[in-house]
């Protein structure tokens, strides 16, 4: 690859991380998206364009955890003792 192929890739790149519901080469909204693999802090889903053939890689990370549930006895205790 280039350099000017890999400079241009890059702020494709970046532009798909705010606009992603489209094709980061070719701009169509004629995307797919494989199923997600995941482990305890990440995601990624293979995507591909089945208009120019693009293919890449989406990456989602944990950004916000929202605690629905918990003993109250052991948070009390936890409290007590500053932890």
């Amino acid at each position: 690859m280039s350099d000017a192929e890999s400079k241009w890739i890059r702020s494709r790149e970046k532009h798909y991380l705010k606009y992603s519901n489209n094709c980061p080469i070719c701009n169509s909204s004629n995307i797919k998206g494989d199923s997600m693999q995941s482990d305890a802090t990440s995601a990624c889903q293979d995507i591909n364009c089945d208009d120019c053939g693009a293919e890449w890689t989406d990456i989602y990370g944990l950004i916000e955890v929202d605690i629905t549930g918990y003993p109250t006895d052991l948070v009390a205790k936890k409290i007590r003792n500053n932890e």
